[in-house]
């Protein structure tokens, strides 16, 4: 074994994206090039599909965790959400 083969990995400034997600933004394109075709609009630029975004939402957490899990998760596709005038537990006294 060499020396050279001890050294740590540089990150490389480049992203490489998983082939699944590359794959699922092929397929999130041709969809909305069909919907576009279907209903007469312009064709989508391929540049405004963004990555797939995750979110973990499980039933064993509370209702607040499971809002702001989603909340973050649709922040980080680039959807502002604005906090509601009412919360929900004066929905629920009605």
């Amino acid at each position: 074994m060499k020396k050279e083969d001890n050294k740590p990995t540089t990150a490389s400034e480049n992203v490489v994206e998983h082939p699944k997600l590359t794959r699922d933004r092929a397929f999130a394109l041709y969809k909305a090039r069909c919907y576009a075709h279907n209903h007469g609009l312009p064709m989508p630029d391929p540049a405004s599909i963004g990555p797939a975004v995750f979110t973990k939402i499980d039933p064993k957490m509370s209702r607040e965790q499971q809002r702001e899990n989603l909340i973050a998760a649709l922040e980080r596709m680039g959807i502002t959400v604005e906090p509601s005038s009412k919360s929900d537990d004066d929905e629920g006294q009605k």
